[in-house]
Formats: structure tokens, sequence, C-alpha cells
């Protein structure tokens, strides 16, 4: 099966969406498969997924794209991704030109339609991340506008494609079938997974009574909401793990509060330090506006720790309100409010929704599992076509 081995498209080396695709490769590497994965990435990173046997064929992205500007603002990153995609495809076209390639599956929707058109004939699977623009919310207009553009002549296109579209969460999957007319046997739901070893539960003792917020510092992640919250709750102490073009707004914004250093910024984090950072929180905030199934939720959960999360995208399919975790509509901070307090007066019901959510996460969502169910599509796209 998949003797001849798989080609994966890629166009970065850091986010939910790439962590994804190197947890597959590396699965289905482990499995016996060949793994080709195209990606922008270091030549450290490249020794390192090498010596694990997958074979990486690096993109170059030209040195304007890798400003600080161009990754802070919208369009710079649609330009970034654009750019990145084409230079993906085009690397790609001469490794399917000098290997034996099975079948195809990309992480960029670009990529993933050129390549439909230069490789007809070779099984494709494209897989979309994030939640579409009609399923979350922006609060700048022009970025509401090209969402929705893009989504409808590049993401959509994308889809109809492939021979075969996975999405993160079910609420999408229906998105596509009940509002764009997608075949709902074109469709899966396959979720990201979590490393049920690595995102380990402590000791209850070792708890404290400090929050955290893990992601991206745009406003697309709920900073607004964030900064609510902090100014409503004098006593909260939260930790906030992330970088981005929001981070000085908020530093800024909370400067001027009492006891302003009961909130702590810790920037970027390397991966092995996050499942201690998160196991030892009493709970993850996730006000995000607009989500797919983030990471983040995910290794929170399998840390033992409960999630206090906006009901968008798929954070509905694993932070199910009052078990493991307390699940708020978009924006109503008032809610939030009231579940961080139930958590702050009551950790014995942290700790049981912490547990909770451990057991979810290694009954369904382990990467092992994840990648058998890829491992089965791409049987049944090879073997069937």
């Amino acid at each position: 099966m998949l003797t001849r081995g798989v080609l994966r498209l890629d166009n970065k080396t850091s986010g939910g969406a790439e962590h994804y695709a190197l947890q597959i490769s590396q699965q289905l590497t482990d499995l016996g498969h060949v793994v080709h994965l195209v990606a922008d990435c270091s030549e450290n990173t490249k020794r390192d997924l090498t010596a694990k046997g997958i074979e990486v064929h690096p993109v170059k992205l030209p040195k304007f794209l890798a400003g600080s500007i161009v990754k802070k603002r919208f369009l710079g990153w649609i330009l970034l991704h654009f750019i990145s995609n084409i230079l993906a495809f085009l690397k790609g076209v001469t490794i399917i030109r000098q290997r034996s390639i099975d079948l195809v599956h990309a992480h960029g929707a670009m990529s993933s339609i050129l390549i439909s058109y230069r490789f007809p004939n070779i099984p494709l699977v494209c897989t979309l991340h994030d939640a579409g623009p009609w399923l979350g919310h922006y609060s700048a207009f022009i970025e509401r506008a090209i969402r929705k553009l893009e989504f409808k002549w590049v993401e959509l296109w994308a889809v109809r494609r492939s021979h075969f579209c996975t999405v993160v969460f079910k609420a999408m999957k229906n998105h596509l079938e009940e509002t764009f007319g997608v075949d709902p046997k074109r469709i899966r739901v396959i979720t990201p997974g979590v490393n049920i070893e690595n995102f380990a539960p402590i000791d209850q003792q070792l708890k404290t009574l400090e929050f955290i917020f893990v992601g991206r510092l745009v406003r697309r992640k709920g900073t607004d909401t964030l900064l609510r919250i902090i100014e409503r709750i004098p006593s909260l102490k939260l930790s906030i793990v992330g970088e981005g073009p929001d981070r000085g707004w908020l530093e800024n914004s909370i400067s001027s509060l009492p006891d302003r250093d009961r909130i702590s910024f810790i920037g970027h984090v390397p991966n092995n330090e996050l499942p201690h950072l998160l196991s030892k929180a009493l709970a993850l905030i996730s006000p995000a506006h607009s989500e797919g199934l983030p990471l983040t939720v995910l290794e929170a959960l399998s840390s033992g720790t409960p999630v206090v999360a906006t009901d968008v995208g798929g954070i509905g399919d694993v932070v199910i309100d009052g078990k493991t975790g307390y699940l708020i509509a978009d924006s109503d901070t008032e809610g939030i409010l009231q579940a961080l307090e139930s958590l702050t007066e009551n950790p014995g019901k942290a700790s049981q929704m912490g547990k909770n959510g451990r057991v979810l996460m290694e009954e369904q969502y382990t990467w092992k599992s994840i990648c058998q169910q890829f491992e089965y599509l791409y049987y049944e796209l090879c073997h069937t076509r």
C-alpha cells in the first residue's frame, strides 16, 4: 500500500496546520511509507526530520517575505501564502517527475489547484484547516471581504479539483455540503491529534490557580475579549504565551492597571516547555472569534487542564460544556467571567473536568488513531481509482 511514497505539499514550518502535516508525515514514515515533505524549513529542521526518515525538500522563500512587516499585516500574510504555495507547487512538480509518487496530500489550497491541473491522474487529497469566513467573526471589513473572496475563488476551487477533501471539524463539513453543495462522499472529518505522552497531567497538588492563554496575539484569537477579562477581574493571574502584532497594544493597555504584575507575557516558548505550562494551569482561556480546531485546546485537555472557550469552529467538538470545560458564545465576556470564577471557587470541579478531557483525548485524539484514518483514506484512493 502506497509503496512508492506520498508527497505532502506544505508551505510553512510552524503553527497548527504545519504541526498537523509534520505529525502525519512522521506517523506514516514510522509505518513504513516513504513520505516526501515540501516545506519552508531551516537546515537544522531538515536535518532533524531526515534523521527521522522523512524525505524533506526545502522551499526557500524570498527574503522580503520573511520580514516582520509582511508577517504582521493581513495583506502581507495573503502575499506570503500565495507565493509560498506557488513555490511549493514548483518543487512538487520536480519531485513528481523524478520519483514514483502514489498520492499527493496538499495543505495549501493554491498548491492543490495547480497540482490538480498539472497531474490530474495522481490521487489528490486537500485539507482545509481553518473555518470558512462565514463561520467566524472578523472585525476588519477588508479582512472579511478578502477572506470571503479567497474562500470562494481559491479554497472551494481546491475542494472541487481534489479527488478528496478533509476538514478538521464537523461544522465545516456541514457548511461545505449545505451551503456550497460539495458531495458528502468526497469530504471527511479528520481532526488534529495530540501527543498524549508529552502532554500529560501532573499531580493535582502541583496545580496553580493561574490561567493561561496560548496563541498568536491577533484580534481573531480574541485579544480584545482577553483584555476585557483582565480589566474585569482584578485578581486574575494569567500567563500569555505567544507573539503577534497585538502584543504591544495589550502590554500598553495593561500597564496602567493596578497589580499588573499578575499578568505575565511569556512570548514564544519551545515545544518542549509548553506541556509544563499547560499542565500546571487551572484552565486554558480560548476567547477566539474564528478558529478551526486549535491544537492548544487538545493539548490542554490532554494535560488534564479544562478549557474555557468560545463556541467557534470545531472547539465545541471537544470542549463539552460542563464536562471538559465551559463553552461560551463568541464575545460573551460575562459568560467567560462567570466560568473563570466558577473554576477559581471550585478547584475540585476543574480537576474533574481535566480528568474528563484527558480520557477524551486518550480515546479519540491520539496521533496514531488520526494517522490510521488517513492511511485508510489513502488506500481507498489509490486502489479504487
